[in-house]
């Protein structure tokens, strides 16, 4: 009985780090009008504060990756919790750019106790059967706290500040650091089910044609959608000249679509294939980002479109995680999927500073949309010379 009190609070935190992480990540997104005009921030520098980001994220992964299998996730999570909360909770004191862009690098190594760390205990509290179901409860804190912010944020911006945005994210990952603390428990891990014959059998999927097409179209989403959420709300604001809390809430759309997204077309994909899965995907992603450039200003085709988004978005990552197992086996899925976390990074931490400076080239965020819809294309052509039929169905 005692155990399964446990579980529940395993779950409870879980789903409260992944709200406040990613939360906090596409935060950014939200505050950047405000910052970006009382900063006095060109569209690079805006760009290269989000890079930024995904350049620690990405950098420390593996070493976060091996702490989280040696080091106890109660000490490990709180740890990097703080560091976070205090990144965030900094931001709002920045005076430029490139004390910004250190500080948010800072947030995106913490921010790795919303995942990794979360992972972990799920994989040592929950037996296989149940697992699948736990990170899908703990992975929809992403869409609430997204959802939630695109609400929040732009009230407190309107009676405080952008300033107190940051400080309020700070200050409630800061709490939650000291409760998971409390709250967190480590237990003997269950058995694991499946077990390499030989490490030589684990990389051959590292000479298939199947893991480098896969890996550069995972780049390839990384690069396009990370546009998106980063500029989304300033392209809505300052572009289109819609009011900043409507846009603000057409990312809560984009958040909260996601939720049901992410259940219904990886179920789809179990029936009609993953590459047929991905390709339906990627792209509506394409024709949603496309749309958005097409219709100006009207609110409520934007909102169609944001529905549209938010779906297909949130539905490609469950989808190229269970590639990782069908494609390759699962004695080697975690390995492939770390390797395409680093493609992942490499995408995603390049495709702010290029769209920045392409829309400070040009005057406009419409030509970083437009690359952003023709990469998710090149992410579909990518994925044609893969298997139809991954080899361990």
């Amino acid at each position: 009985m005692l155990e399964h009190r446990w579980r529940y609070a395993i779950l409870c935190v879980g789903f409260l780090l992944v709200f406040v992480s990613y939360g906090i990540r596409f935060g950014y997104g939200i505050l950047l009008p405000p910052m970006k005009y009382s900063l006095s921030l060109s569209d690079m520098q805006s760009g290269v504060i989000a890079s930024s980001y995904f350049v620690a994220y990405t950098a420390s992964a593996p070493v976060v990756g091996v702490l989280a299998d040696r080091v106890s996730g109660r000490k490990l999570i709180p740890l990097l919790t703080v560091f976070m909360g205090l990144g965030t909770f900094m931001m709002g004191f920045v005076t430029d750019w490139v004390f910004a862009a250190l500080l948010f690098a800072l947030v995106g190594f913490g921010s790795h106790a919303g995942w990794i760390g979360v992972i972990r205990l799920i994989t040592i509290w929950f037996e296989a059967k149940k697992r699948g179901r736990a990170i899908g409860i703990v992975n929809s804190g992403y869409g609430v706290g997204y959802g939630f912010l695109g609400l929040l944020l732009p009230v407190i911006v309107r009676e405080y500040g952008w300033s107190w945005g940051w400080y309020l994210m700070g200050a409630f990952a800061i709490v939650l650091a000291v409760a998971s603390a409390f709250l967190l428990k480590e237990k003997a891990p269950y058995p694991p089910q499946y077990v390499a014959k030989q490490s030589a059998i684990q990389k051959k999927f590292f000479f298939t044609v199947d893991f480098w097409f896969i890996a550069f179209s995972y780049l390839a989403i990384a690069f396009a959608t990370s546009i998106i959420m980063t500029f989304m709300v300033a392209y809505f604001s300052l572009d289109l000249s819609v009011e900043y809390a409507v846009s603000a809430a057409l990312v809560s759309v984009v958040a909260f679509s996601g939720i049901p997204g992410s259940l219904i077309f990886p179920t789809l994909s179990d029936r009609i294939g993953r590459k047929k899965g991905l390709f339906l995907c990627n792209l509506s992603v394409a024709a949603s980002v496309f749309g958005m450039v097409v219709v100006g200003a009207n609110v409520l085709l934007l909102s169609c479109l944001a529905v549209a988004y938010g779906a297909f978005y949130s539905a490609m990552f469950p989808i190229y995680a269970a590639c990782a197992s069908e494609y390759f086996g699962a004695e080697s899925s975690s390995s492939v999927l770390g390797l395409w976390t680093l493609f992942y990074g490499v995408g995603a931490a390049l495709s702010p500073t290029v769209a920045g400076y392409l829309s400070e080239l040009i005057g406009s965020y419409s030509p970083a949309f437009t690359l952003s819809a023709a990469v998710m294309i090149l992410s579909v052509i990518l994925l044609l010379p893969i298997s139809s039929t991954p080899r361990s169905r």
